[in-house]
């Protein structure tokens, strides 16, 4: 594909995004306001570092960081996407951290690449059910192993199956109450979300995640929100908030 095609079709599907952000059809103003009020006693210790995994644009962080102090607080900020044109806005949105960069690499390649205990933060959100139950599982490993041991915190922003439900049966409900509720959207921008949930969502249930922490070290979780099928988890190494 030309450069210019690409570039152009970023820009569609990616203002389908923003469109569905805006109106909070995923809950995304909930789940940032469970993971300011996670982080908040992080930062009334000391300035904190933050590893964004899938940051897209990064406004909705953004917004976040700036709301809890900025560069008072933040003292290191690294947000990777896969998506080249998505970072350039994101290196325009980020101004909260003392320092900020951005690595266009996958998520999982990025955490492999890190030191361990070198985080106080990790962020995924709406990332990680793109991927493989195997590579779930060794995204929580290597969490375990780059996050403080003392008051680290991973805070997984994501979609999840209900206990009982099938990916089968919750692509069913979950796309008929997209189309029931997202009335903003086009039936042209339903249908571009409808074929990405149809190919790529994976979603596991909140059972599932827990085992995995468990697994990777991270001792202590807590749903810190909840909205439908849209949750946000914290998972750490002690009761310590």
């Amino acid at each position: 594909m030309a450069e210019n095609q690409a570039i152009a079709l970023f820009r569609k599907t990616w203002g389908t995004y923003r469109k569905l952000v805006f109106n909070n059809y995923m809950f995304h103003t909930n789940m940032f306001a469970a993971f300011r009020q996670t982080v908040t006693p992080l930062c009334a210790e000391r300035p904190i570092t933050i590893l964004d995994l899938g940051c897209g644009d990064a406004s909705e962080m953004a917004k976040s960081l700036s709301s809890l102090g900025g560069r008072r607080v933040v003292s290191n900020y690294l947000g990777c996407d896969l998506s080249e044109p998505a970072l350039e806005l994101a290196r325009q949105n980020m101004t909260a951290p003392k320092t900020s960069s951005f690595l266009c690499r996958d998520m999982l390649e990025v955490l492999r690449g890190e030191q361990e205990s070198s985080w106080d933060v990790l962020v995924s959100s709406y990332s990680l059910h793109h991927l493989t139950s195997a590579q779930k599982q060794s995204f929580f490993v290597h969490a375990g192993r780059v996050l403080n041991k003392t008051s680290g915190q991973l805070v997984l922003i994501d979609t999840m199956r209900e206990e009982e439900e099938s990916r089968e049966a919750y692509l069913e409900a979950y796309l008929t109450e997209m189309k029931r509720g997202w009335a903003m959207m086009t039936p042209e921008e339903l249908q571009v979300i409808e074929d990405h949930v149809r190919g790529f969502d994976f979603p596991e249930k909140s059972s599932t995640y827990l085992e995995m922490a468990k697994k990777a070290g991270l001792k202590t979780s807590k749903q810190i929100a909840k909205q439908s099928w849209h949750h946000a988890w914290s998972y750490g190494f002690n009761d310590k908030k």
